[in-house]
């Protein structure tokens, strides 16, 4: 049964995605894998061009970078199958995660599910983990309500309906006919674009299932001893700090009345967050959804 499309959006990366395509191949259910190459640079858009060795593996080029949002959306517009799934240039899929998240999505009747996203620094850190499903790893607050974030790693003892996941999630296409990403948010930083999806999903009566049976690995630092190239985020740590923190303010304007009906005050929350916004950047170390 192939029934999902995985999009991957990839922004000068292509010797990363080379060594992760292989855990996007191996999932069951997956009918094609459309990259969208949002801009990068001509040897690196060859690179991935030789990707498409594999039958189901198809490339989409934006001429110039438009960011990440824009490049899902491209995505979405591409897709054929009856369920979407967003994958990452920097992200390694242990086995058998689509199936996991598609069993629960049924079980659930959800319409958006996301497994729990784990980051490492280099892919050896799979191989010597002693359990995949690391049960030890308990958070007890999945969903930080004060500044809207989640600690997608920890374990929860069963499937639970949140406002938002994180990016590498399962959808419904039929989603997408009433929401798409924000391409409007800052290009360079990848801030609150998909909570800002999801909490537009939520309040559309879209239900949003978290599932702790199936992991995906966020490799954050280093591939076989090289540091990762590319990506979309200001290499400049004050740059960053300012820019996610403008996408976080817009985030939190565009979505005041959503973020009413969680329960939180809007003004209270865009107060919360111009207090951390400059303390982000003052430590250089923006926090992220």
């Amino acid at each position: 049964m192939s029934i999902v499309s995985i999009i991957i959006p990839t922004f000068n990366r292509s010797k990363l995605l080379d060594l992760l395509i292989s855990s996007y191949l191996n999932q069951p259910l997956v009918a094609e894998i459309i990259i969208v190459d949002d801009g990068s640079t001509i040897e690196d858009s060859l690179n991935i061009r030789k990707l498409c060795n594999e039958s189901n593996i198809y490339v989409v080029r934006h001429e110039k970078r438009l960011g990440l949002p824009a490049a899902r959306n491209t995505g979405i517009d591409a897709a054929r199958s009856s369920l979407i799934f967003f994958g990452e240039d920097d992200v390694w899929l242990e086995e058998g995660h689509l199936g996991v998240l598609y069993r629960d999505m049924v079980l659930n009747n959800a319409d958006i599910i996301a497994g729990r996203l784990i980051k490492i620094d280099s892919l050896e850190e799979i191989k010597s983990r002693p359990d995949n499903n690391d049960g030890k790893q308990k958070s007890p607050d999945l969903i930080n309500f004060k500044h809207l974030i989640g600690s997608f790693s920890c374990v929860t003892d069963k499937d639970v309906e949140v406002p938002f996941v994180h990016a590498c999630s399962l959808i419904r296409k039929p989603v997408f006919t009433k929401i798409r990403y924000d391409a409007s948010f800052l290009k360079n930083t990848y801030f609150r674009e998909e909570t800002d999806f999801y909490l537009r999903a939520w309040d559309a009566g879209y239900k949003i299932i978290y599932c702790p049976h199936t992991i995906a690995f966020h490799v954050k630092k280093t591939v076989a001893g090289e540091n990762i190239a590319g990506g979309c985020g200001p290499k400049n740590s004050i740059v960053a700090g300012f820019q996610n923190q403008i996408n976080n303010l817009k985030f939190s304007w565009k979505n005041r009345k959503i973020i009413k009906k969680l329960g939180i005050d809007p003004l209270l929350f865009i107060s919360n967050n111009i207090i951390n916004s400059f303390r982000s950047i003052l430590l250089k170390k923006p926090f992220r959804n």
